[in-house]
């Protein structure tokens, strides 16, 4: 991948359903989106074990969608996860392409929370809250919404 427009930590924001989001890639290029994690077992199985277990697919889709907004043109089959060992040295990466069936199924996932978050919003809304920072972080594991602040 000898691609010039690459980026490393790259911060966005945009509205996902009517709803204020942000969100910080680890790179991005002008045509693929990728995340790095750190793992104890980077094989195929462990990882697809994690990727449902820590919702990486929610993260991806969730960058995905507000890149997209953003002006960029990464499709869905061009979003990989680049696995790494803990304390293996040397490191020993594995590239996942992450199947656009997975992106699809996340997209859901996403539609839902933030439905949530607004009903929350709207009926269970916090009077002591700063109404001016309603930034919204997502919890992947539970599907709800922490806030920012």
């Amino acid at each position: 991948m000898d691609d010039p427009t690459g980026r490393t930590q790259v911060a966005f924001d945009g509205l996902l359903n009517g709803v204020r989001c942000k969100g910080l890639a680890d790179g991005l290029t002008s045509s693929l989106l990728f995340d790095l994690k750190t793992t104890r077992d980077a094989t195929i199985k462990a990882f697809r074990s994690s990727f449902f277990k820590f919702g990486y697919g929610f993260q991806l889709r969730y960058y995905l969608d507000l890149l997209n907004q953003n002006g960029m043109d990464i499709p869905l089959d061009q979003c990989y996860i680049i696995a790494a060992p803990k304390g293996v040295e040397p490191v020993d990466v594995t590239v996942y392409r992450i199947p656009v069936e997975w992106l699809e199924k996340a997209k859901d996932d996403i539609d839902v929370a933030l439905e949530r978050y607004k009903r929350y919003r709207q009926h269970a809304f916090n009077v002591g809250f700063d109404e001016g920072a309603d930034w919204v972080w997502l919890n992947q594991d539970q599907m709800e919404v922490q806030f920012n602040g």
